[in-house]
Protein backbone atom coordinates (compact mmCIF):
# COMPACT_ATOMS: atom_id res chain seq x y z
CA UNK A 1 0.00 0.00 0.00
CA UNK A 2 2.66 2.35 0.87
CA UNK A 3 4.46 2.06 -2.24
CA UNK A 4 1.29 1.99 -4.35
CA UNK A 5 0.83 5.48 -2.65
CA UNK A 6 4.29 6.56 -3.53
CA UNK A 7 4.07 5.91 -6.95
CA UNK A 8 0.50 7.57 -7.45
CA UNK A 9 2.21 11.09 -5.99
CA UNK A 10 3.19 12.88 -9.66
CA UNK A 11 4.75 16.26 -8.93
CA UNK A 12 8.31 18.00 -9.67
CA UNK A 13 8.43 18.51 -5.84
CA UNK A 14 8.19 15.00 -4.64
CA UNK A 15 11.09 11.94 -5.38
CA UNK A 16 8.48 9.78 -7.76
CA UNK A 17 9.00 6.13 -7.45
CA UNK A 18 9.00 4.47 -10.81
CA UNK A 19 8.80 0.52 -10.01
CA UNK A 20 7.87 -1.44 -6.85
CA UNK A 21 7.36 -4.99 -6.07
CA UNK A 22 9.17 -8.74 -4.24
CA UNK A 23 12.13 -9.87 -5.41
CA UNK A 24 12.27 -13.71 -5.51
CA UNK A 25 13.49 -13.99 -2.27
CA UNK A 26 10.74 -12.19 -0.20
CA UNK A 27 12.53 -8.41 -0.45
CA UNK A 28 10.23 -5.80 -0.94
CA UNK A 29 11.80 -2.82 -3.20
CA UNK A 30 11.12 0.40 -4.28
CA UNK A 31 12.62 2.32 -7.40
CA UNK A 32 13.09 5.79 -7.12
CA UNK A 33 14.59 8.66 -8.86
CA UNK A 34 17.39 9.58 -7.91
CA UNK A 35 18.22 13.39 -6.02
CA UNK A 36 21.78 14.40 -6.84
CA UNK A 37 22.03 16.91 -3.80
CA UNK A 38 22.01 17.12 -0.10
CA UNK A 39 19.48 17.25 2.54
CA UNK A 40 17.77 20.23 3.94
CA UNK A 41 19.27 18.35 7.46
CA UNK A 42 22.93 18.72 6.20
CA UNK A 43 22.14 22.16 4.69
CA UNK A 44 21.20 23.47 7.82
CA UNK A 45 24.06 21.51 10.10
CA UNK A 46 26.52 23.66 8.04
CA UNK A 47 24.64 26.72 7.81
CA UNK A 48 22.51 27.21 11.13
CA UNK A 49 19.70 29.63 9.87
CA UNK A 50 18.67 30.69 6.51
CA UNK A 51 18.30 33.84 4.94
CA UNK A 52 14.37 34.63 5.03
CA UNK A 53 14.00 34.97 0.88
CA UNK A 54 16.19 31.81 0.49
CA UNK A 55 13.79 29.83 3.36
CA UNK A 56 10.85 31.17 1.88
CA UNK A 57 11.95 29.59 -1.61
CA UNK A 58 12.38 26.51 -0.72
CA UNK A 59 9.33 26.19 1.93
CA UNK A 60 7.44 27.22 -0.79
CA UNK A 61 8.50 24.29 -2.90
CA UNK A 62 7.90 21.71 -0.35
CA UNK A 63 4.50 22.90 0.31
CA UNK A 64 3.89 22.54 -3.21
CA UNK A 65 5.25 18.69 -3.24
CA UNK A 66 2.80 17.91 0.30
CA UNK A 67 0.09 19.81 -1.10
CA UNK A 68 0.16 17.47 -4.05
CA UNK A 69 0.32 14.03 -2.01
CA UNK A 70 -3.05 15.89 -0.02
CA UNK A 71 -4.67 16.28 -3.37
CA UNK A 72 -4.58 12.29 -4.02
CA UNK A 73 -5.43 11.93 0.25
CA UNK A 74 -2.16 10.71 0.91
CA UNK A 75 -0.24 11.98 4.18
CA UNK A 76 3.25 11.97 4.28
CA UNK A 77 3.28 11.55 8.34
CA UNK A 78 6.77 12.07 8.49
CA UNK A 79 8.55 15.45 7.27
CA UNK A 80 11.56 16.78 8.73
CA UNK A 81 14.73 18.09 7.15
CA UNK A 82 16.09 14.75 6.47
CA UNK A 83 13.73 13.73 4.20
CA UNK A 84 13.61 16.81 2.25
CA UNK A 85 16.42 16.83 -0.75
CA UNK A 86 17.86 19.71 -2.26
CA UNK A 87 19.17 19.24 -5.96
CA UNK A 88 22.45 19.81 -7.32
CA UNK A 89 23.07 22.66 -9.88
CA UNK A 90 19.46 24.24 -9.80
CA UNK A 91 20.25 27.81 -8.74
CA UNK A 92 19.32 28.46 -5.32
CA UNK A 93 17.95 25.01 -4.56
CA UNK A 94 15.02 23.00 -6.08
CA UNK A 95 13.51 20.66 -3.53
CA UNK A 96 11.78 17.39 -3.53
CA UNK A 97 10.22 15.52 -0.90
CA UNK A 98 10.91 12.04 -0.19
CA UNK A 99 10.31 9.04 1.80
CA UNK A 100 6.38 8.39 1.73
CA UNK A 101 7.35 4.94 3.76
CA UNK A 102 4.83 6.34 6.66
CA UNK A 103 2.14 7.54 4.32
CA UNK A 104 -1.36 7.17 5.39
CA UNK A 105 -4.13 6.95 2.94
CA UNK A 106 -6.91 8.87 3.56
CA UNK A 107 -9.44 8.12 1.02
CA UNK A 108 -9.83 4.82 -1.36
CA UNK A 109 -8.11 7.08 -4.21
CA UNK A 110 -5.29 5.03 -4.05
CA UNK A 111 -5.76 1.98 -2.05
CA UNK A 112 -6.72 -1.75 -1.94
CA UNK A 113 -10.49 -1.26 0.07
CA UNK A 114 -9.76 -4.98 0.53
CA UNK A 115 -6.60 -4.26 2.81
CA UNK A 116 -6.76 -3.78 6.68
CA UNK A 117 -5.13 -1.31 9.02
CA UNK A 118 -2.01 -2.88 11.23
CA UNK A 119 -1.73 -3.08 15.05
CA UNK A 120 1.14 -0.22 14.14
CA UNK A 121 -0.55 2.20 11.77
CA UNK A 122 -2.72 2.89 14.96
CA UNK A 123 0.81 3.40 17.23
CA UNK A 124 3.10 6.88 17.28
CA UNK A 125 4.60 7.29 14.11
CA UNK A 126 6.72 10.09 13.28
CA UNK A 127 9.76 11.64 14.40
CA UNK A 128 9.10 13.76 17.93
CA UNK A 129 10.66 17.15 17.12
CA UNK A 130 8.51 17.62 14.10
CA UNK A 131 5.05 15.72 15.51
CA UNK A 132 1.97 17.30 15.74
CA UNK A 133 0.13 17.17 19.10
CA UNK A 134 -2.29 14.25 18.19
CA UNK A 135 0.06 12.02 16.56
CA UNK A 136 1.31 11.78 20.18
CA UNK A 137 -1.88 10.53 21.23
CA UNK A 138 -2.79 7.41 18.88
CA UNK A 139 -6.91 7.85 20.01
CA UNK A 140 -6.89 10.65 18.10
CA UNK A 141 -7.37 11.07 14.38
CA UNK A 142 -4.42 12.79 12.00
CA UNK A 143 -5.31 14.76 8.63
CA UNK A 144 -3.31 16.85 6.63
CA UNK A 145 -2.85 19.13 9.31
CA UNK A 146 -1.06 17.05 11.18
CA UNK A 147 1.94 17.62 8.03
CA UNK A 148 1.32 20.99 8.61
CA UNK A 149 2.33 21.76 11.92
CA UNK A 150 5.48 19.66 10.22
CA UNK A 151 6.03 22.07 7.65
CA UNK A 152 5.83 24.96 10.48
CA UNK A 153 8.54 23.16 13.05
CA UNK A 154 10.87 22.77 9.33
CA UNK A 155 10.41 26.42 8.67
CA UNK A 156 10.42 27.55 12.25
CA UNK A 157 13.85 25.80 12.26
CA UNK A 158 14.87 26.80 9.22
CA UNK A 159 14.61 30.23 10.37
CA UNK A 160 14.82 30.03 13.90
CA UNK A 161 17.80 27.91 14.18
CA UNK A 162 16.02 25.07 16.38
CA UNK A 163 12.89 23.53 16.62
CA UNK A 164 9.99 25.31 19.02
CA UNK A 165 10.12 22.26 21.34
CA UNK A 166 13.17 19.57 22.45
CA UNK A 167 13.42 16.87 25.00
CA UNK A 168 12.53 12.90 25.04
CA UNK A 169 9.10 12.31 23.56
CA UNK A 170 7.15 12.55 27.11
CA UNK A 171 8.41 16.01 27.28
CA UNK A 172 7.43 16.63 24.00
CA UNK A 173 4.27 15.29 24.64
CA UNK A 174 3.29 17.65 27.58
CA UNK A 175 4.98 20.74 25.57
CA UNK A 176 2.77 20.58 22.70
CA UNK A 177 -0.47 20.31 24.57
CA UNK A 178 0.45 22.53 27.19
CA UNK A 179 2.04 25.37 25.71
CA UNK A 180 2.41 27.08 22.52
CA UNK A 181 5.48 27.74 20.63
CA UNK A 182 7.64 31.34 21.22
CA UNK A 183 6.87 33.14 18.44
CA UNK A 184 9.92 33.38 15.96
CA UNK A 185 9.87 36.89 16.15
CA UNK A 186 11.42 36.65 19.45
CA UNK A 187 14.38 34.81 18.25
CA UNK A 188 15.42 36.74 15.25
CA UNK A 189 13.98 40.02 14.25
CA UNK A 190 14.20 40.03 10.70
CA UNK A 191 11.69 38.09 10.02
CA UNK A 192 8.55 39.68 8.44
CA UNK A 193 5.34 40.19 10.19
CA UNK A 194 3.35 37.62 7.98
CA UNK A 195 6.29 35.55 7.98
CA UNK A 196 5.76 34.57 11.77
CA UNK A 197 1.95 35.34 11.53
CA UNK A 198 1.85 32.21 8.48
CA UNK A 199 4.75 29.55 10.56
CA UNK A 200 2.98 30.17 13.91
CA UNK A 201 -0.50 29.54 12.83
CA UNK A 202 0.71 26.80 11.81
CA UNK A 203 1.86 25.30 14.94
CA UNK A 204 -1.23 25.92 16.69
CA UNK A 205 -2.40 23.29 19.35
CA UNK A 206 -5.61 22.79 18.00
CA UNK A 207 -5.83 21.50 14.22
CA UNK A 208 -8.79 23.33 13.30
CA UNK A 209 -6.44 26.82 14.45
CA UNK A 210 -3.75 25.97 11.87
Amino acid sequence: REAQAAASIQHPNTVSVTDYGESEDGVFYLVMEYVEGETLHRLLRREGTLPVKRAVRLLRQIADGVDAAHDIGILHRDLKPANIFIMKGKGDGFVKVGDFGLAKIVNQTVTDTSSKATPSSRGIIGTPEFMSPEQMQPEMGVDKRADLYALGTIAYLMLGGKTPFTGDLMQLVMQKIMHKAPPLSSIRTDIPADVDRIIMSSLEIAPSDR
